[in-house]
């Protein structure tokens, strides 16, 4: 519901295009009317938890990094997801043709002292998931790129059952991969004009021509809602015919 546009429906048409993997596609949270049946649709309101202050009586906030970690718990709790699973956004579009090894390559932005506008809700989520990773003596890797990515969803419940992620503001997958692959080196992406991987669109005025070749040679494109209006007219033309998960 509070998705700009119909990124769902192209990020799901380039999963079908592009994706050289088969899948079953499990959704968590809002119903849209024109999922068909391919669609496993498991609905997820949104999760509160306790406001972290020093304060006698915390408020119940949302927090949506929390709110990710309690749609994935759900999900596995569900039965629906087991094993290893690819996750994605409804914002994330592949490209060009996709391998499992693509996405297996283990990615990061930076590190998570840096993540998100400094007294920002994603700000103190990264700091507080640096924190607690250093505690444990562990990198601060920030693997949440905005690409999809690999994981097994038991190995995932410990992660957050370790943590009480359920009910704290952290990241999950830079829990989650900077306690299983401590001595990783992840390739870096940036999603900037120089990234190889990634294009990221978080602007409308967008010039046409950098789009068209973001579209040729990246992997992976995410947006936001301002880049949502750059980026849709492009993804029409590339996307433009229905997938199976449509009616």
């Amino acid at each position: 519901s509070e998705a700009s546009g119909e990124e769902l429906k192209y990020a799901l048409r380039s999963i079908e295009k592009n994706l050289k993997v088969d899948v079953r596609v499990v959704i968590v949270g809002d119903k849209e009317d024109w999922f068909s049946p391919e669609i496993v649709h498991i609905p997820h309101e949104p999760y509160l938890i306790k406001e972290d202050c020093d304060c006698p009586a915390p408020s119940m906030v949302k927090n949506p990094q929390a709110d990710v970690t309690h749609k994935l718990f759900t999900a596995i709790a569900s039965g629906e997801v087991t094993g290893n699973f690819i996750l994605s956004n409804d914002d994330i579009f592949l490209l060009g043709p996709t391998l499992l090894a693509d996405i297996e390559v283990l990615k990061a932005f930076g590190t998570l002292e840096k993540g998100g506008k400094v007294g920002g809700t994603y700000n103190q989520n990264s700091k507080r998931t640096a924190n607690v990773l250093e505690k444990n003596g562990l990198p601060i890797h920030r693997y949440g790129t905005h690409t999809p990515m690999l994981l097994n969803a038991e190995e995932l419940i410990e992660i957050i059952e370790r943590y009480n992620a359920l009910e704290k503001g952290y990241l999950l997958t830079s829990l989650y991969f900077n306690e299983k692959y401590p001595d990783a080196r992840p390739l870096q992406v940036d999603g900037t004009a120089k990234d190889p991987i990634l294009g990221s669109a978080y602007r409308s005025d967008i010039p046409k021509d950098l789009l068209e070749n973001v579209f040729r040679s990246r992997k992976f494109l995410n947006c936001d809602s301002k880049g949502w209006t750059a980026v849709k007219p492009l993804l029409e033309t590339v996307f433009s015919k229905p997938s199976v998960y449509e009616l």
